[in-house]
């Protein structure tokens, strides 16, 4: 005791010198807010992992979390990192809980709940409710029961079939699943599950899921402890002592006095300000922190504005600071990451490198601590490129892999892959044609290229392709060869396309250029694919201002620079130096950036289209409540690891855009335009296409009436 207060007295005069640093949104709100500290400072994030790993590397001090990013972070670290204080709703200050689960059931159910009539509060967003608390009940209580998995049915169906066989008629409402078709064809196909749901006015879906158990037949309800009371307060012609609690472990405990505890499922804590300790850092942050609630009004006070604390919340001050996972296990069962169970159904992902290999595997315990499937298994071996990731996805060995879409037609033509959706990204891939200014009066067009020296990132990229597509227009291409028009060309990768077919693909000289460059500190291998993946166009306006004539590259990683000039689509020169008023009409194309692919047998499955819908839902940065982590950001303060930074979600081939047309054209060789200005054949081609779509979704609009109004018919139900 004695020890404990000297350590709070030398805490208090230490932390007035003490340098705290504070992880902070990387907002524009929250960055005015940062200005005004004076021996604070801020350290921006873009979400809650990588201020986890801030704190890992001592990079801050401290950082507030909600209820399932602690959850997660329970998962992920050591007992160095410390709940300090915990942040409470100034309503329920003696709350130890943000919220309950219970599940409630009428007396005299067998010990077994099978055939029973369960009610569900419904998969809805206001539900608050991450998928593993929604689904808890369901999990435990068909943990042991026998099922034959069929391997012909998406692991949700088959999850799904699970449930309506063991319960009889329910009220399981909402959106199963994030995809539209999909979700109605499940709740066709299981209709049991909403067979009890009735037409009700109340708006809360706990309050709804208990008048299904106490009005519309319900036998057993998984719902929040919070509105138990509040229900049977308001319905007082209900005898509460019908019911009683079920529990994890099968007992039951009756519902005959409001002083009895019940039993719960789950028990999620309140938000809390997370520290690490190392030499006796947290108390020192806690000391602070008391100090600065202490002095001041609690709302003006910028500290615990930029921790996200809001006008209805408080700091409380927890007894004893303890371990986040010790803490969390108060509360909430951990969950089994690793090792990895065989036995469960996964997409397996590929990956490139280390750092993706990390942000990977933290995704898949994001994924798994939120109760996402299918779940994701990360593989990687050393050195791995994208071509080795194309020949496992090709070999069954992998299943999905990010792609960047300069591999779009290797992927395609060689590995016989094809896109399940693109990364929506606010900005896109423009390919133009780059010469030297000092060039201009040797080349005025195309034609005039011919036996000139060219550049590109790599051999038939999105660069290498264009290429190939606007030159045909205007010159004739011997054998549809770029290396028969130009005198040499650097075009990286040739030979190592021809080592995964063991020398089954001619390899023709596509990277004598680059041989006559001084990179300096460019890749070891100048021909290298490896070498060359990330470098993109880097490389190639290098090889242009040594020996090229001309560079096919990006407009994106092009800076202000006079001394190129740009031929245009239409076979002149852009009319001023640089590339300030360059646009898609005078680039030769303009396209996605990258896509998400697999075997072209598996371009409509299931388990990866809704996989991809969650990870976008949940660990996309759109939904506060269980941004636990946003993979379309940085990570260890690198860009585009695993995904794109300006990633905004994805784009599905069925609702695909201009951009992805004209990737798909590229790939195919089809011209967007002609060059005498009418509609060219891959125009057609998507004409045809979208009255194809067009008629598809039709019928298939024809059909969900259909089959819903064969649903309400059968079972008078309104939603």
């Amino acid at each position: 005791m004695f020890l404990n207060k000297i350590i709070v007295i030398f805490c208090a005069l230490f932390t007035s010198t003490y340098q705290h640093n504070v992880c902070a949104r990387n907002d524009p709100a929250i960055k005015a807010k940062c200005k005004q500290l004076k021996k604070e400072k801020c350290i921006f994030v873009p979400d809650s992992i990588n201020c986890l790993l801030s704190l890992q590397a001592s990079e801050v001090n401290f950082a507030s979390f909600n209820p399932e990013q602690l959850y997660l972070i329970a998962h992920l670290v050591n007992e160095t990192f410390v709940i300090i204080e915990e942040i409470r709703n100034l309503r329920k200050l003696n709350d130890d809980f943000d919220f309950q689960t219970v599940v409630l059931a009428r007396k005299g159910l067998p010990q077994q709940l099978n055939a029973t009539k369960y009610c569900h509060p419904g998969f809805y967003d206001n539900v608050n409710w991450s998928p593993r608390v929604l689904t808890e009940f369901e999990r435990v209580v068909l943990h042991n029961v026998e099922y034959n998995y069929d391997t012909q049915q998406s692991i949700i169906d088959n999850e799904i079939r699970k449930i309506a066989q063991y319960f009889g008629p329910s009220c399981r409402p909402g959106n199963w699943v994030d995809d539209e078709r999909i979700n109605n064809e499940l709740q066709y196909k299981y209709s049991n599950l909403q067979s009890l749901c009735k037409y009700t006015k109340e708006t809360n879906p706990h309050m709804r899921a208990l008048e299904c158990l106490t009005r519309h037949g319900g036998d057993v309800a998984y719902v929040d402890f919070a509105h138990v009371r509040n229900f049977f307060d308001i319905n007082y012609d209900l005898a509460k002592e019908e019911f009683e609690y079920v529990c994890k472990d099968g007992s039951r405990i009756p519902l005959d006095s409001w002083d009895i505890k019940p039993c719960t499922w789950i028990k999620q804590p309140v938000s809390a300000i997370v520290a690490t300790n190392k030499k006796n850092s947290a108390s020192i942050v806690q000391t602070y922190l008391i100090r600065k609630e202490e002095t001041g009004n609690r709302t003006n006070n910028t500290i615990f504005q930029i921790l996200g604390i809001e006008d209805n919340q408080q700091q409380y001050q927890i007894s004893e600071i303890e371990p986040v996972h010790t803490y969390m296990w108060k509360y909430r069962d951990l969950v089994e990451i690793d090792p990895f169970d065989k036995n469960v159904h996964v997409v397996k992902w590929c990956v490139t490198s280390e750092i993706q290999l990390e942000k990977c595997k933290l995704l898949r315990t994001a994924g798994i601590v939120l109760g996402l499937v299918p779940e994701i298994e990360c593989l990687y071996t050393t050195n791995q490129n994208i071509l080795n990731c194309f020949k496992n996805i090709h070999e069954n060995i992998a299943d999905i892999v990010v792609s960047d879409s300069n591999y779009g037609y290797i992927g395609r033509t060689f590995f016989s892959l094809y896109p399940i959706a693109y990364e929506k990204t606010r900005l896109r891939k423009t390919i133009v044609a780059v010469i030297k200014e000092n060039s201009t009066s040797e080349i005025k067009n195309f034609n005039d290229l011919k036996g000139k020296n060219a550049c590109f990132s790599l051999v038939e990229g999105i660069g290498y392709r264009a290429a190939r597509r606007v030159i045909k227009k205007y010159e004739e291409l011997r054998n549809d060869s770029l290396t028969s028009f130009f005198n040499k060309t650097c075009a990286p990768g040739g030979e190592e396309l021809s080592y995964y077919f063991n020398n089954n693909i001619e390899v023709v000289d596509t990277c004598s250029l680059c041989q006559m460059v001084s990179w300096n500190e460019g890749p070891r291998d100048p021909c290298s694919f490896y070498a060359n993946q990330n470098n993109e166009y880097e490389n190639a306006l290098k090889c242009l201002d040594q020996v090229g004539d001309v560079a096919f590259v990006g407009l994106q990683d092009l800076d202000k620079n006079d001394k190129y000039r740009v031929i245009c689509r239409n076979n002149t020169l852009a009319a001023t130096p640089g590339f300030d008023n360059i646009d898609e009409a005078c680039a030769l194309t303009t396209v996605i950036t990258s896509e998400i692919i697999t075997r072209v047998i598996d371009q409509e499955n299931s388990n990866f289209k809704l996989l991809l819908r969650q990870i976008e839902k949940y660990l996309g940065g759109k939904s506060s409540a269980f941004n636990t982590m946003n993979v379309f950001s940085k990570f260890h303060n690198k860009n585009d690891v695993l995904f794109k930074d300006n990633t905004e979600g994805f784009e599905f081939l069925d609702g695909a855009n201009h951009y992805f047309g004209s990737y798909n054209n590229l790939i195919l060789d089809i011209d967007d335009l002609e060059k005498d200005g009418e509609l060219s054949y891959g125009y057609y081609v998507l004409i045809v296409g979208s009255v194809f779509v067009i008629l598809m979704m039709m019928a298939f609009v024809v059909y969900n009436v259909v089959m819903k109004s064969e649903y309400h018919r059968a079972n008078r139900v309104e939603f």
